[in-house]
């Protein structure tokens, strides 16, 4: 299950052609060259059938590539302008180039057929040298922001699994309205133990996800829904938004789209584990795609505590 927005929760359908940018200005023409493309390639038409099949745990999420599909992924690689790839300059080599050249020989679905270069991706690491990823990783890379004085002091409150010390935090009305991060986490909070004192707990019944399976980093559903199609969906939102600034260098560099991935386990026993995806467009026509550790949401009081670093994020 994908969250933040309903582009984030549509379906793995391809995605339409991009329109060509308007002609640039004579700035944007100097912009561009310093900054790399303005424009982002659309990946090729995905081969997905029925989607019932990713919940089986012995099958492959990953389609194999069609002779239609390699070939728009080659035409999407010839119309790219040489001197709007993203060069890294401690080689002076091209990232398109490198992982166009990987891609040719996956013979299964990948975000590299999708132009997103997916930097905590061993595989994908393994093609640039040490200084070369230190180079891509810090790009255009953007700052965290800082959790208010407040919001810390509210977190580390909760952080403790006694109900009735959680119950008073939550009577305090003056910092339950204070402002929208302590709406949001009294929400959370809130329906939390909602879930936990209802019968059954709804995060222990199968019901939470129809049944779907959670079988491990690179089990079916995970690759399907993390490494697949949310990926895809948050290219597809960084290309509305490049679209809506007029695909201004400047401005494109310093977008970034946030999506997360929620997926409920049943195998050994009930948990959900979420997910965070992070991509920007830092130079070229790729996107870069960064993911967080995963996080386990809490099923009852006694592993409340766990919810503090989902807050957080």
């Amino acid at each position: 299950m994908f969250g933040l927005s309903y582009v984030i929760n549509s379906s793995s359908a391809p995605s339409p052609s991009l329109p060509p940018p308007p002609p640039p200005s004579q700035q944007q023409q100097q912009q561009e060259e310093e900054e790399g493309s303005t424009e982002l390639l659309s990946p090729p038409p995905p081969q997905h059938d029925d989607q019932d099949q990713y919940d089986d745990e012995e099958q492959d999420a990953r389609q194999h590539m069609t002779s239609d599909s390699i070939t728009e992924f080659k035409n999407n690689y010839a119309n790219m302008i040489e001197s709007r790839k993203w060069k890294v300059n401690c080689s002076q080599r091209f990232v398109e180039n490198i992982l166009f050249e990987y891609g040719l020989k996956l013979k299964k679905e990948s975000c590299v057929h999708s132009f997103i270069l997916g930097i905590d991706n061993d595989d994908i690491r393994g093609l640039f040298k040490d200084d070369e990823l230190k180079e891509i990783q810090t790009k255009c890379a953007k700052d965290d922001p800082l959790l208010a004085d407040d919001i810390k002091k509210l977190l580390e409150e909760l952080d403790q699994n006694d109900a009735n010390a959680v119950y008073d935090i939550l009577k305090d009305s003056t910092r339950r309205y204070k402002d929208h991060d302590h709406k949001s986490i009294f929400y959370a909070v809130v329906s939390l133990f909602f879930m936990f004192e209802s019968n059954p707990n709804p995060l222990k019944s199968r019901q939470l996800e129809d049944g779907a399976l959670y079988d491990g980093c690179m089990g079916s559903k995970h690759i399907h829904e993390s490494e697949l199609k949310l990926p895809k969906s948050l290219k597809d939102m960084m290309t509305k938004l490049c679209d809506e600034c007029n695909w201004n260098p400047t401005v494109m560099r310093l977008l970034e789209v946030v999506g997360y991935c929620r997926i409920s386990a049943f195998r050994n026993h009930m948990r959900t584990v979420c997910e965070f995806l992070v991509m920007d467009a830092p130079s070229g026509y790729e996107c870069k795609l960064a993911r967080s550790d995963n996080y386990e949401v809490p099923t009852d009081i006694m592993e409340f505590p766990k919810l503090r670093l989902l807050l957080a994020m």
